[in-house]
């Protein structure tokens, strides 16, 4: 299960690159420390990508790309580790971005399945909804709209008790 998570990230992050013509590095040259954090992610060091990802939001704290990387990165790092504080790292990062970046579809993607994993479901049926009127054919719209219902009957049987 962890394995295909991961792979099933890995891709989403690799995915989203090419929306970075809309983010804060579009008018400048990559820097060394973006190519260094890609690379460790990449290569499955996350505390390598995390690390250069915090140094990048030093300079940029309000980036929504950086910090959907470094949410990311703190969630494979979590699937690696099971450290809890890499889980709130991730929380904390991927809550921001979304914020930030209510119209990018892989930032609510990314935030949504977040919060789903962490039990926090009005959060992510919230995330997933913005996702799928955003981009209604989206890959995983299945599986966001399955979540969705089942958050709902969730709630539904809740009331019953």
């Amino acid at each position: 299960m962890r394995a295909v998570a991961l792979l099933w990230l890995s891709l989403a992050l690799l995915c989203c690159r090419g929306d970075e013509k809309r983010g804060a590095e579009s008018h400048e040259k990559r820097s060394a420390l973006t190519e260094r954090a890609e690379a460790c992610f990449d290569k499955g060091r996350y505390d390598c990508a995390m690390e250069s990802y915090a140094k990048l939001l030093k300079k940029r704290p309000t980036d929504p790309e950086l910090l959907n990387r470094f949410g990311i990165s703190a969630r494979l790092r979590f699937y690696v580790t099971g450290e809890a504080d890499f889980r709130d790292q991730e929380l904390g990062a991927l809550r921001k971005a979304a914020r930030r970046a209510p119209r990018r579809t892989h930032i609510q993607v990314n935030f949504g399945t977040t919060c789903w994993e962490m039990g926090l479901r009005s959060e992510s049926v919230a995330a997933y909804e913005r996702a799928l009127t955003l981009e209604p054919g989206h890959p995983d719209a299945a599986l966001m709209r399955e979540r969705i219902k089942r958050s709902t009957k969730e709630v539904e049987e809740e009331k019953e008790e």
